[in-house]
């Protein structure tokens, strides 16, 4: 087992015991193992042995054989690189036909002819279009920060009312029934952000609204302009989050799991990971409130300009 190029930091470890009569753990040695037919890890803890007065006799070793446990890891690693690479290329490859079926829904929303039964299965295909799109959009944002490369954005001077209210106006003809209305407080409502990151936190939050709030009832979208920051509130009237799923509204897939009530399931998963994700790289905030009574909230500060390093949000 010990040969080669291992003697040298096992060597280390007993003179490190020696030295300072501390016990050395969870050392790993790594050497071509015969018995495995490979390479072989081992796992060493290193102390020291003693009389009963405290005097240093020598070194003890245990040594545990993780070969097995180290192949497990490596192949559990390499499955989920495997699949979030295959999800990243499917949801990248579902977006042509997907534009597709979406721009014939909209050629077909300008004939005349149609009786109202067809105009709604329009609305219904360009509805159901607007959703898979915005779930691409999400499950291709979440293998890329998987995969190690981060959201990316690019950030320019925008006004954060005309983000909204293009957004809002867009929504509007897919969810014509439902009031969506955008309120603004304050003069100065310009910072350095990435207009389609923003536009993209928006409407999934004002989608997972729509999704969650009591039928007819609006969506309220709030901009305030602060003096660092601009303030981005969504609110709707609805059943109130369990108290106890609030901590992990914003972990992948964790939200989806929230029970049904009535007809509705309250998706919240991927979304609401790609609105934290997003509002993270541009250093900002988001909160969310739900009660009884209250409806839910949920809170985004936009900085302005890059905070300097180190700075918490509050």
């Amino acid at each position: 087992m010990v040969r080669g190029g291992v003697v040298a930091p096992i060597e280390q470890s007993l003179r490190q015991v020696l030295d300072t009569g501390q016990p050395v753990q969870d050392a790993l040695i790594e050497a071509p193992s015969p018995a495995h037919g490979g390479p072989g890890a081992w796992r060493a803890d290193y102390f020291p042995v003693r009389t009963p007065d405290g005097v240093m006799l020598g070194v003890g070793v245990t040594v545990v054989d993780i070969t097995d446990h180290k192949r497990a890891e490596v192949a559990l690693q390499q499955a989920i690189d495997f699949r979030e690479e295959l999800i990243a290329v499917l949801g990248h490859d579902l977006r042509n036909p997907l534009h597709a079926v979406n721009a014939s829904a909209f050629m077909l929303g300008k004939s005349p002819d149609l009786d109202t039964t067809a105009r709604r299965s329009v609305d219904r295909i360009r509805k159901a279009t607007a959703r898979m799109t915005r779930m691409i959009n999400d499950i291709l944002d979440f293998a890329r920060s998987r995969l190690g490369g981060g959201i990316p954005v690019t950030r320019q001077r925008v006004n954060m009312v005309e983000l909204c209210q293009g957004v809002l106006d867009e929504l509007q003809v897919v969810y014509p029934e439902r009031p969506l209305t955008l309120e603004v407080r304050g003069d100065d409502l310009w910072g350095n952000w990435d207009p389609d990151r923003v536009t993209q936190v928006l409407g999934n939050l004002v989608v997972n609204a729509l999704q969650h709030a009591r039928n007819d009832t609006p969506v309220l979208t709030t901009l305030t302009g602060e003096v660092m920051d601009v303030v981005m509130r969504v609110s709707n009237e609805g059943d109130p989050i369990p108290q106890e799923l609030l901590p992990h509204l914003f972990d992948p897939f964790k939200g989806s799991r929230l029970p049904e009530q009535g007809n509705k399931h309250r998706s919240l998963g991927l979304g609401l990971y790609i609105v934290s994700e997003i509002v993270q790289v541009h250093q900002g905030s988001v909160r969310v409130e739900s009660g009884s009574g209250q409806g839910t909230a949920f809170t985004v500060r936009w900085p302005r300009v890059p905070p300097p390093k180190g700075y918490l949000p509050p």
